[in-house]
């Protein structure tokens, strides 16, 4: 091979993620992807339903290249940048509000990772609640605006994101309902313990 030949499959192979998808029981070839387009494809395909494995004929768990959770740690990070709140705090409400399921939907009706509530998500102009990367903004930008309504009080704001501001603001701090001081409690709990973000269960299964 010439040496010119040589260069360029080196190039090929720096600049690209070479890997086999398989999604929902359905083998796709071997395809040649940069890494914002392994983003896009979590996007069309809700995050939770690829599984990377080595070659087409390979059904096994075992993921190469770059992990869901890491597509997630991303946005996390992004939204925690663009609302000033720490990448932390919004990983214990995901884990504690849906336990990483992008398609959770409560007895109350609230929706994806963040659980925004319909007419929550219709006043941040979310079209898209099951979209994680639109989830995770619309859950971000409410706690901000709920973290500078109460003065930057979190254990406030966390139980205005269960409850509701109004009750928050009548009890003049957080209100006497159960489900709603052990959520407070819960996403404190996590808030600096990120080894924990991804175990256990959701606070929806708790209800």
């Amino acid at each position: 091979m010439k040496k010119l030949d040589i260069s360029i499959v080196l190039l090929v192979v720096a600049g690209y993620l070479v890997t086999a998808i398989t999604v929902v029981g359905k083998n796709y070839k071997p395809k040649e992807l940069y890494l914002h387009d392994y983003y896009a494809m979590c996007l069309e395909n809700d995050y939770n339903t690829i599984t990377f494995t080595e070659n087409e004929e390979d059904t096994s768990t075992q993921q190469t290249g770059i992990s869901v959770r890491s597509v997630y740690n991303r946005i996390i990070n992004k939204k925690s940048d663009k609302y000033r709140i720490e990448s932390s705090l919004l990983k214990a409400v995901i884990k504690v509000e849906s336990n990483w399921n992008s398609e959770a939907v409560s007895h109350a009706g609230a929706m994806g990772l963040m659980q925004l509530m319909p007419t929550t998500a219709k006043e941040l102009k979310i079209t898209n609640p099951f979209n994680p990367e639109d989830n995770i903004d619309g859950g971000a930008r409410y706690l901000r605006y709920l973290l500078d309504k109460f003065n930057g009080n979190l254990s406030y704001a966390l139980a205005a994101y269960n409850a509701g501001p109004t009750r928050v603001r009548q009890h003049k701090g957080i209100p006497p309902i159960k489900e709603t001081q052990q959520y407070v409690k819960r996403v404190l709990s996590l808030y600096n313990d990120e080894t924990s973000m991804y175990t256990g269960q959701s606070q929806q299964s708790e209800i």
